[in-house]
């Protein structure tokens, strides 16, 4: 075996690595942690200001993903976080590798193993999976070429490994993931990665769960552009602020489409602009005094057209209370011409 000479011909502007983050870190951690890691160092060592979003621009990233890497490191002991009174993570301090670490390359030497004699097939139960995952690997590795039309780069190989090996999503599964993702448009693996994440946390586990949730969040996408469209809004989808705002009217106030829309209408006619705070206290007031239904609206909580009129009438009323006066243009203009 040809060994590698490396030589080092940097010129100041270094980042020292601890060998024992190489050795016994680096192999087991996700490609995107060891990456947010080594630029905690970098800046580290220049002690310059640091954010989130600074981080997960350089990376390429989201900050979800930056805040999941900070925190594998600090359950592995490399680094404890800081947070403000909101709960957000404010600061962190790197830690010094625990006493052993260094020395894990000794440890972790892999003792020899007797070779079985010949014509004997026994395999280990770790041989087999490691046999599955690549046979497994493969497979993925072809349909998702064969859906992008190109050859997976080392970053989107990494990601399939992620859906396997991480998230312990099943092969079909992953299949679907690729096939909803490129159908609908998104060719990215960071947006693959980003419903994987997503179906992760809902504990989505296999094809059907997953046709599910896109039917469900499918249904919920048409409810909010009914909801933007009644306030005049388009070419857009809702924030996740007004997402929130319309998931508690459809789940917690279970309120019917029709009555959050004539929310919407009169949030309009009252504020003569979009407002989800508006029309969120109109619908906690109807749920509050059971109205669900336009019958109920119609019932309990008429629109009273007649309320404008009636504050017309009134405002007419004061000017009318003084005495009204009628001027002779005539007398007017001789006695204008006589003072003359």
């Amino acid at each position: 075996m040809t060994h590698l000479k490396i030589r080092n011909h940097c010129q100041g502007g270094i980042t020292l690595i601890d060998n024992g983050f190489i050795d016994y870190y680096m192999a087991e951690a996700n490609g995107e942690y060891v990456k947010t890691y080594l630029l905690l160092l970098r800046y580290a060592s220049e002690r310059s200001e640091l954010t989130i979003a600074k981080i997960a621009d350089h990376l390429e990233c989201t900050e979800r993903d930056v805040v999941r890497a900070l925190t594998y490191w600090e359950k592995n002991d490399l680094l404890s976080l800081e947070y403000d009174q909101d709960g957000h993570i404010c600061g962190l301090a790197l830690s010094r590798l625990p006493e052993g670490a260094n020395d894990y390359h000794v440890a972790a030497e892999v003792p020899e193993i007797p070779q079985e004699p010949a014509g004997t097939l026994t395999a280990s139960v770790s041989d087999m999976r490691t046999y599955r995952n690549r046979k497994d690997f493969a497979e993925l590795t072809y349909v998702a070429e064969c859906y992008l039309g190109k050859p997976l780069s080392k970053t989107e190989s990494d990601t399939l490994s992620y859906f396997l090996d991480d998230l312990r999503f099943p092969v079909d599964l992953i299949e679907y993931l690729i096939e909803y993702s490129v159908e609908g448009g998104h060719k990215s693996f960071r947006y693959m990665k980003a419903i994987a994440r997503s179906w992760a946390d809902k504990g989505v586990k296999s094809v059907e769960d997953a046709k599910r949730d896109a039917d469900e969040y499918s249904t919920f996408t048409g409810q909010c552009s009914r909801i933007l469209k009644a306030y005049g809004i388009s070419g857009r989808l809702a924030g996740e602020s007004e997402r929130a705002y319309i998931r508690a009217w459809i789940d917690e106030f279970n309120m019917p489409m029709d009555v959050i829309l004539e929310a919407c209408r009169r949030t309009l006619d009252s504020i003569h602009q979009p407002g989800f705070a508006h029309t969120n206290k109109i619908l906690s007031d109807w749920h509050a005094r059971g109205i669900h239904t336009l019958n109920d609206v119609e019932r309990l909580d008429p629109k009273r057209p007649g309320r404008s009129a009636k504050t017309a009438e009134k405002r007419t009323r004061r000017f009318n209370n003084a005495p009204a006066r009628s001027y002779d243009m005539d007398e007017l203009e001789k006695k204008l011409l006589n003072t003359n």
